[in-house]
């Protein structure tokens, strides 16, 4: 090999090893690095089955989409400004989003600032980017579809919640009154949001009733907490068991699912909160990354009875494993 010949492959190796290097070390050559975001979610508590779900849905997103999650939910429900510390808090440690789930406090912009905000409830704020809420009139409908097949001589129904605006408690009665409006059917609403006992009360007259005779009686829970607590009063006498002809109700819980199982109770419609928890985050991206136009995502629920408990679908949903 000539002069030239040696030259040109010695140059040729030391080239091909100093671009190794550069590229080696990363000064020449850097892989692109995705952004990793921030978001901060803030639940009331950890509420059994929505919790594990939503958790689950959370966390499939944060691994999809790069996203480094805080989760956290309240230690006293009863302390109305909880919420707001932990929200600057958030703020102040560097959240890009923000996912809360209000509970009993005045939100406003001053407090979020120009974090983007997902709404997991049903609450609206026109400052939130997004949210995310059950579909409570759709819940409603397809319960009242339910108790008019299986009750067609029904004349009342009782219907049992906290608060006439709590829950979308009044998205939901809105849809039964029009509803049962249309039908022979009475509605009767009782509240326990001022008087604790007024469940136990209307209870009591059922099995002592003034005019009633022998009407039959249907309960309809429109929230979860009025679910389970009239579960708990009715559990309680078989007396009180032997005066209602139906129990049903919007939420669950694993108590609730319990006397489903035991036919106690005629059907419920639940939501799938793994699939809220999943777009909460999903939605929170899009928001960091292009601050689009306010956005209200709809969650259907879905009706089961006794019989559905098995079906897998239902078995994952209502019996989350950690």
């Amino acid at each position: 090999m000539d002069k030239k010949g040696i030259f040109f492959w010695t140059g040729g190796i030391l080239v091909l090893l100093v671009l190794y290097l550069l590229s080696s070390t990363d000064l020449l050559i850097q892989e692109e690095r995705q952004k990793v975001y921030q978001v901060s979610v803030v639940l009331r508590d950890t509420n059994e089955a929505f919790y594990e779900n939503f958790k689950k849905g959370v966390e499939q997103a944060a691994a999809e989409l790069n996203v480094d999650i805080n989760l956290l939910t309240l230690y006293d429900l009863q302390d109305v400004g909880q919420q707001a510390d932990i929200i600057r808090a958030e703020r102040q440690e560097g959240a890009d989003a923000l996912v809360l789930e209000p509970h009993g406090m005045e939100l406003s912009k001053e407090l979020v600032q120009d974090l983007p905000l997902v709404i997991v409830g049903d609450e609206e704020y026109e400052f939130a980017y997004s949210a995310l809420e059950p579909d409570f009139a759709g819940a409603a409908e397809l319960l009242a579809e339910q108790i008019r097949l299986r009750h067609p001589q029904l004349e009342e129904l009782y219907l049992f919640a906290h608060g006439r605006q709590n829950y979308g408690n009044a998205e939901a009665y809105a849809a039964l009154e029009q509803i049962f409006a249309q039908t022979e059917v009475e509605l009767r609403f009782i509240d326990d949001s001022e008087e604790k006992d007024a469940f136990r009360r209307e209870i009591e007259s059922f099995v002592y009733p003034d005019s009633a005779g022998n009407k039959e009686r249907v309960a309809l829970a429109l929230d979860r907490p009025s679910f389970q607590k009239l579960l708990q009063i009715v559990e309680g006498s078989d007396v009180y068991k032997n005066s209602i002809g139906g129990i049903y109700g919007l939420g669950s819980s694993s108590y609730i699912v319990s006397k489903l199982h035991r036919g106690r109770v005629g059907g419920l419609v639940y939501w799938d909160d793994y699939k809220i928890g999943y777009l909460s985050v999903k939605t929170a991206v899009e928001m960091i990354e292009y601050r689009g136009t306010y956005q209200k995502l709809r969650i259907e629920g879905k009706f089961i009875d006794k019989e559905d408990l098995q079906e897998e679908e239902n078995l994952r949903l209502l019996y989350p494993i950690e």
